[in-house]
């Protein structure tokens, strides 16, 4: 009976695994065709400006959740899972007030600053056109913050393929959509001005569509909200605090190349490249990884508190043996063909190829490897957060003088040393942490059931 069991679980697994590897192939596609259809519309410098601003507005939104949203996996998973309604409502309204206070104050200072550039333009000091396209998106953040808040919602609840398709997908279709609709059937120029509006009509839709996912969820809390009387637990937003330290400095780290190539190479076209490089790359490192990852992320914290160390370990190795099936032939795929995938993004992109092998071997290597990032992160986020500031700082000291030196190459090798630097550590560190909590909580076993008797 426990044989039959177990293989019914592990063909559940590997089904979930081929749907999610199969959604993330779909979301790839989605994300290198829009692309390849803006650069196709931008000129390579507008290109670059706009991923850029896309990066920017990731790291501002990350920065709005102080971490919640990662808290909220660990949490509110587990607070679902055990139907604890009292403590899921009080969850969700702690988290509901602090998102609230940073976007007010995120919403005031955007307001503050477009009103300093108006004041600067209309008095003749600096033209309204001048700043960077950076500047314009904070009114944003807010939204893709929430985006990314209720997507955490629906991963705790276990809705690993909704969670996909939310975080992954949608922003990409809606905005391929209302772009080739624009452009096709009204005839309209692809300009920065229109871009922003088309991402914050998109935002909301994606905001409608995750609520009435949840709306089970917030029935329940409205109706008990009026209940209970609604206590934080201080652990939450200490947790929130490690998390958020640890979330800027992913966040900060995936968009450091881009900005030394922004700031420090005097080519404002291969700042374009660059992006292309990345759009590419990130099938290795993002799209399937965080795919095949989903059936890892919300297990666990339930399986490390019920010692389930060994069936963990198991899907761990399990998962990263689907990221090497499906990441190998990709790889293989990007070396051979690279001068012709990235003449997809128009004239010039071509002559890129040779750091879009080096940094796609490096992505590689992280990619099939991440569930051990994500295990590191549960059980001891300090080291963690340890080996992603190594790795910051060494993109910085060797990405610097590198990109100044060699420009594309430079950025493309100092990358790839600092990623195989991290990920080979967070591998070594990982195992290590779990080995030791399987100790622990044997050692802990044997000392109460010796008092026992």
């Amino acid at each position: 009976m426990t044989d039959t069991k177990h293989r019914l679980r592990n063909r559940k697994i590997v089904t979930l695994a081929l749907k999610l590897l199969a959604m993330g192939l779909t979301a790839y596609a989605i994300s290198i065709y829009l692309n390849i259809f803006v650069s196709n519309y931008l000129t390579s410098e507008l290109y670059g400006d706009f991923t850029v601003t896309l990066r920017s507005l990731n790291l501002i939104s990350t920065v709005l959740l102080l971490g919640s949203n990662f808290v909220s996996v660990k949490y509110l998973s587990k607070y679902i899972s055990n139907k604890k309604n009292e403590h899921v409502t009080c969850f969700i309204d702690w988290n509901f007030k602090l998102i609230f206070k940073t976007s007010t104050l995120c919403i005031i200072l955007s307001l503050v600053l477009f009103l300093t550039i108006y004041i600067l333009h209309v008095l003749n000091i600096k033209d309204l056109y001048s700043y960077h396209y950076v500047t314009y998106t904070l009114w944003l953040a807010p939204f893709s913050g929430l985006v990314l808040l209720l997507s955490s919602y629906i991963l705790s609840t276990k809705k690993g393929k909704l969670f996909f398709a939310m975080s992954q997908i949608a922003q990409n279709l809606f905005l391929l959509i209302i772009f080739c609709v624009a452009i096709f059937f009204f005839d309209m120029n692809l300009k920065y001005s229109s871009i922003l509006i088309t991402i914050f009509i998109v935002l909301l839709l994606i905001i409608t569509i995750e609520s009435i996912s949840l709306s089970d969820i917030f029935t329940s809390y409205i109706k008990i909200r009026k209940t209970v009387t609604l206590k934080a637990q201080p652990n939450w937003m200490q947790d929130s605090l490690k998390f958020i330290f640890a979330n800027i400095l992913y966040t900060t780290m995936c968009a450091t190349d881009l900005y030394i190539i922004e700031i420090f190479h005097t080519n404002e076209a291969s700042v374009g490249h660059y992006s292309a490089i990345l759009v590419i790359g990130s099938l290795l490192i993002v799209t399937i990884p965080k795919a095949t990852c989903t059936i890892l992320k919300p297990k666990i914290t339930t399986m490390i508190s019920n010692n389930r160390h060994k069936e963990l370990n198991e899907l761990t190795l399990f998962v990263i043996f689907i990221n090497f099936l499906s990441l190998t032939p990709i790889l293989l795929g990007i070396i051979f063909f690279s001068k012709t995938i990235l003449s997809l993004f128009g004239t010039g992109y071509s002559s890129a190829h040779i750091p879009l092998i080096i940094t796609s071997i490096s992505y590689y290597m992280s990619g099939m490897l991440q569930p051990y990032s994500i295990l590191l992160f549960y059980t001891n986020a300090t080291k963690g957060i340890k080996i992603d500031i190594l790795q910051l700082l060494i993109t910085i000291c060797l990405g610097i003088p590198f990109t100044y030196l060699w420009g594309l190459l430079g950025i493309s090798i100092s990358v790839a040393t600092a990623l195989s630097v991290s990920i080979l550590c967070k591998y070594i560190i990982a195992k290590k942490e779990m080995e030791r909590q399987q100790q622990n909580y044997n050692s802990t076993y044997a000392l109460c059931s010796k008092s026992s008797c």
